[in-house]
């Protein structure tokens, strides 16, 4: 450049000065006259840029930190929305699985429950299936004269044979507890029960023999047969106060009326 001075006329040299002092006069001196007006100014204006530079990274961090939470919230909601659906579901399947497993313990038990029912009545039945066939074997003698120091099977056989019947006695004894002035039944095992309804049958012989009119031969009831028993024989004599000249008898369970009567 100082060759290029050294090398340029003096004309030239003078008109540049002349440009660059009217472009020193345009802009230098001003800021030049400012700065010394008011030196602090410059500095003031720089603090204030620089301020409200500050303040607009401030805002623009405080913005998208809210953006920021507000997108955490978000996601925060949509999980807990996705948890509270999963554990309804959950609940659901849960309360399913539950109502299933109460109605097949209740089904099971109601099962157990039946089972055991029908277990015990058919046990019953096989116990009173069981008892009615040895009760078929049996006969039961009332009105037999009970005596101390008894021979019973003696007493037994002679009024079998009365009745027109030899059979072969398997068991023999007096029912009940001995009370005075009564005499208790005697209950009588055959062999089978076809020998007990024979004796059964031929039993009504006995009042045409002298010392047996008072004997009867019934078959062995349970408790609640006698019962029945008893109250149909009321029944039967209460026809017969009301009726003399009818006949009534007992057969299967009803007193039935007879087709012939006394004239």
């Amino acid at each position: 450049t100082i060759d290029v001075l050294k090398k340029a006329p003096k004309d030239e040299i003078c008109s540049w000065v002349r440009v660059l002092v009217a472009a020193l006069s345009c802009h230098a001196v001003p800021l030049l006259q400012d700065f010394i007006e008011d030196p602090d100014a410059a500095r003031i204006q720089k603090l204030r840029e620089e301020k409200i530079g500050d303040q607009a990274k401030i805002i623009e961090l405080q913005k998208q930190i809210i953006d920021e939470r507000e997108v955490q919230v978000k996601k925060i909601q949509e999980t807990v929305h996705e948890e509270v659906k999963s554990v309804q579901k959950e609940m659901k399947s849960y309360s399913s699985v539950l109502q299933k497993e109460i109605k097949t313990q209740s089904t099971q038990f109601q099962e157990n429950v039946a089972s055991v029912v029908t277990a015990k009545k058919l046990g019953e039945a096989v116990k009173q299936v069981t008892e009615k066939e040895e009760r078929a074997k049996n006969a039961v003698l009332f009105g037999v004269t009970e005596e101390k120091n008894e021979v019973l099977e003696s007493k037994v056989k002679k009024i079998l044979q009365s009745a027109g019947q030899k059979p072969r006695i398997v068991h023999y004894s007096r029912l009940g507890t001995v009370k005075a002035g009564a005499s208790r039944p005697v209950k009588v095992s055959f062999a089978n029960p076809t020998v007990a309804r024979e004796v059964l049958r031929n039993g009504k012989q006995l009042k045409n023999v002298e010392d047996c009119r008072q004997i009867f031969i019934c078959p062995d009831r349970t408790v609640e047969e006698r019962k029945t028993q008893k109250e149909l024989v009321a029944q039967m004599k209460q026809l017969r106060t009301e009726n003399p000249g009818a006949r009534y008898s007992i057969r299967n369970g009803q007193v039935m009326r007879s087709e012939t009567s006394d004239t």
